[in-house]
C-alpha cells in the first residue's frame, strides 16, 4: 500500500472524525456556555433571594420589637386602669361608710334630742299660754258640772301637741 492510498482512505475518514469532534465540541461549548449563563443567573437569583430574606427578617424583627413595646404599654395601661378602678371602689366604700356613720350620728342625735325638744318646747312656752290653758281647763271643768255637756279630757300630751280641739 502506498502512502497515497493511505492518505486518500484514512485522511477523509480522519477529517470526517475531526469534523464530528469539532461539531460535538462546538455543541458542547454552546451547551456549557448556556449552562454557565444559567448557573450565573441562578447565583444572582439566590443572592437576591438571600438579600430579600435578610430584609424580611430585619423587618419582622423591627415589627416584633414594636409589638412588644405596644404590648408592654397596654399592660401598663391595664394596670393603671385596675388601680384607678380599685381606688374608685375603695373611695365608694369609704364614702358609703362615712354616709352611714353620718346617718347613724344624725339618728342618734335625733333620738337624744327628741325628749329635749319636747321639754324645751314646753319650758319655752309663754306662761300666759299655760295660764290661758289653765283657764280653759277650769271653764271646761266648770262645764263638766253641767251634765248636758261632757268635754273631752285634756292631757299633758294634748297640751304639747297643739291647741285643744273642742268637740
Amino acid at each position: 500500500m502506498s502512502s497515497r492510498n493511505i492518505n486518500n482512505d484514512v485522511l477523509p475518514k480522519l477529517i470526517a472524525a475531526l469534523d464530528k469532534i469539532y461539531a460535538t465540541t462546538q455543541g458542547t461549548d454552546d451547551t456549557i456556555g448556556t449552562l454557565r449563563d444559567s448557573i450565573h443567573e441562578l447565583k444572582r437569583t439566590a443572592m437576591d433571594m438571600e438579600s430579600t430574606n435578610t430584609l424580611i427578617h430585619d423587618s419582622l424583627s423591627r415589627l416584633e420589637r414594636s409589638i412588644n413595646r405596644i404590648d408592654s404599654r397596654l399592660r401598663r395601661i391595664e394596670e393603671e386602669m385596675q388601680k384607678k378602678q380599685q381606688g374608685q371602689q375603695e373611695a365608694e366604700r369609704v364614702s358609703k361608710r362615712v354616709q352611714e356613720s353620718e346617718d347613724r350620728k344624725e339618728r342618734e342625735k335625733k333620738q337624744r334630742l327628741a325628749p329635749e325638744v319636747i321639754m324645751t318646747s314646753i319650758s319655752e312656752m309663754p306662761r300666759r299660754t299655760f295660764e290661758g290653758e289653765k283657764k280653759m281647763i277650769a271653764s271646761e271643768n266648770h262645764a263638766n258640772q253641767n251634765p248636758r255637756s261632757i268635754p273631752p279630757k285634756i292631757t299633758l300630751q294634748d297640751l304639747i301637741s297643739g291647741p285643744i280641739k273642742k268637740f
